[in-house]
């Protein structure tokens, strides 16, 4: 069987995910490059699955691509990871809060699960803001994110992107002991 063209958006946005990942793992300026490409190709696939805010969540993305790419500026030697003291409480809170807001917002859709939709959304827009910002505890919000979006987008039948969720869980673990030792050590 042939492959459509949102097999091969879903398949660009897959791959350019995986070298997001890449990336992003080394605290590399280009990994937000990939993520931009990334976002831009699960648009169509998104709209074409009838996940219309995923799409919205998606053109969101492609903004914190462009934050990042400018926020880790062209020098990465001055890599920095940061780490979250006492306003973890209150990152955590709006995430709950976001989580919340979403889920009322989502059950007014029929095509998407609540909940679930509410904290892949929540969850991802601060797991991605943190990490455009090198905090460490972002790879804790990613890899919550990640154990979710696997189940939810192989029971949406979209193999590829639940299968990029898996790595991203896998890489999740490896983010966070990487930039752990990056803020040790204090630079790439």
């Amino acid at each position: 069987m042939p492959l459509n063209i949102l097999s091969w958006l879903e398949m660009v946005g897959a791959l350019t995910g995986f070298g997001y990942l890449f990336y992003v793992v080394k605290g590399k300026r280009i990994s937000w490059v990939f993520y931009l490409v990334s976002c831009l190709a699960y648009v169509p696939v998104m709209l074409g699955q009838e996940m219309p805010l995923y799409a919205g969540m998606q053109i969101f993305f492609a903004g914190t691509a462009i934050y990042g790419f400018w926020k880790w500026g062209a020098d990465t030697s001055e890599f920095q990871v940061k780490g979250i003291g006492s306003e973890r409480y209150l990152v955590f809170s709006a995430c709950l809060l976001l989580t919340l807001l979403c889920w009322r917002f989502f059950g007014q859709w029929p095509a998407l699960t609540g909940f679930i939709d509410a904290f892949l959304t929540a969850a991802s827009v601060v797991a991605t803001i943190l990490t455009a910002r090198r905090y460490l505890s972002s790879w804790i919000y990613w890899f919550a994110v990640n154990i979710v979006g696997v189940i939810a987008y192989s029971d949406r039948g979209l193999y590829l992107t639940a299968l990029l969720f898996l790595v991203n869980l896998i890489f999740s673990i490896i983010g966070f002991r990487s930039w752990q030792r990056l803020r040790v050590s204090g630079s790439i």
